[in-house]
């Protein structure tokens, strides 16, 4: 009797494991629960506090792009907000999601009769941590009509923060063709080495950008992500949404970080790294080049490719090599930086003014012992004076083409 009850369970035995059973689904919710208001008081405290993240809305063809008729103020260096005292920028667009300065220019030129340039880029183009008028596309402007004597020139900042090449070129191919550009300056070389899945408008993914973005709406085979992003329009939802997926992706497929080098940082064993789970690896970044300068030749505009400063050592490579067999102008930003020497700003009258009105909006104390860094706010994005460099290397590529060699009436079209 006894033998035939032992393989039969007591109800008191079915409780307590069912007991047991809730009280583990209880603890594994308790936890889940800790964790995921814990990943919303640190974006409360953190990142719904970072400036850019009211820049952005979802775009079918580029992953996201830069809200129309934005008016924001932000603080100067986010990273470091005690070192400038509380200084801020302005981040004006106008209703096209253009970045502009708080006072345009008015063209005196009819519609299509400017000279135009439009100006590529990531937050090095954009001006991040500088008002628009700080920003090498305006200061470009005011040489071009001051040295070349260009008065009818458009120079557009289409500089995003976070964009690769090959959301630039979807960009221009839709949109900025229009305005019928004769220059187009083309500067990347930072985003283009990141990990695919630390895009924060597409976390779900290790996709690259070149295979997200074809000149077809994303919409056609993945509605799903592009619907979250597009409907959760609430930065109280779509935010920490986004960011734990992002968080979880990245513990589950993580990037080797020490293979993210910069020129700065580079060593000879570098070059054997491929990149090829980043947003853009090199080879895909060469054909955005070849494609541009392609662009270039059925639209008559002049290509000059730059490389953002402290950029990725094998995107300067890629650019540099293919410039030179092309014959296209390449700027290396990063050289002329660290080419820079304090004693130039005794030396030209118009750097040290404009340092000048630099440093006394940040206060004496955010001068840095490091010469390197009177160029940047934060050691990577320039300041006033690193957007004139900029905008000088511009200036001399522009005249190494010709372009204002004859001013006034002859400045037409070539097409």
């Amino acid at each position: 009797m006894v033998s035939q009850l032992e393989g039969i369970r007591l109800p008191s035995e079915i409780r307590g494991r069912r007991s047991w059973l809730k009280k583990s689904a209880f603890i594994l919710f308790t936890l889940l629960l800790i964790f995921v208001l814990s990943n919303l008081l640190a974006l409360r405290l953190f990142y719904w506090r970072w400036p850019a993240q009211g820049f952005f809305e979802p775009d079918a063809y580029r992953g996201v792009r830069l809200k129309a008729n934005l008016n924001l103020s932000l603080p100067i260096s986010f990273s470091k907000p005690k070192r400038y005292h509380g200084a801020r920028y302005r981040v004006l667009t106008d209703a096209r999601g253009i970045r502009i300065p708080a006072s345009p220019p008015i063209p005196s030129a009819s519609p299509g009769q400017s000279f135009t340039i439009i100006c590529l880029g990531d937050s090095n183009t954009f001006g991040w941590d500088v008002d628009a008028e700080w920003a090498y596309p305006a200061q470009l402007a005011g040489l071009l009509r001051t040295q070349l004597r260009i008065p009818d020139v458009q120079v557009v900042n289409a500089g995003i923060p976070g964009y690769t090449s090959r959301q630039a070129l979807a960009y221009l191919s839709r949109e900025l063709l229009a305005l019928h550009p004769e220059v187009v300056s083309f500067a990347f070389g930072i985003h283009e080495g990141v990990p695919s899945s630390g895009r924060s408008w597409y976390p779900l993914s290790d996709l690259r950008d070149a295979d997200l973005i074809k000149g077809d709406s994303l919409e056609r085979w993945n509605p799903i992500t592009l619907s979250l992003s597009q409907r959760l329009r609430s930065d109280a939802l779509r935010l920490p949404i986004l960011t734990m997926f992002r968080f979880i992706y990245s513990r589950i497929k993580p990037f080797d970080s020490d293979r993210f080098l910069t020129l700065a940082q580079s060593q000879p064993q570098d070059r054997s790294y491929n990149y090829q789970g980043s947003r853009v690896p090199p080879h895909y970044f060469k054909s955005d080049l070849l494609d541009l300068f392609e662009l270039g030749r059925r639209h008559s505009f002049l290509p000059i490719v730059l490389v953002t400063y402290n950029s990725i050592f094998k995107y300067q490579q890629v650019a540099e090599s293919v410039c030179q067999r092309q014959g296209i102008p390449f700027i290396s930003i990063h050289e002329r930086f660290k080419s820079f020497q304090p004693r130039e700003l005794q030396q030209r009258p118009e750097l040290a003014e404009l340092g000048r009105k630099y440093w006394q909006l940040l206060g004496p104390s955010a001068l840095p012992e490091d010469p390197r860094l009177l160029l940047t706010t934060d050691g990577g994005h320039p300041n006033p004076l690193g957007h004139r460099l900029i905008a000088e290397a511009m200036l001399q590529a522009l005249q190494s083409r010709g372009i204002g060699a004859a001013p006034g009436p002859e400045q037409e079209k070539k097409r």
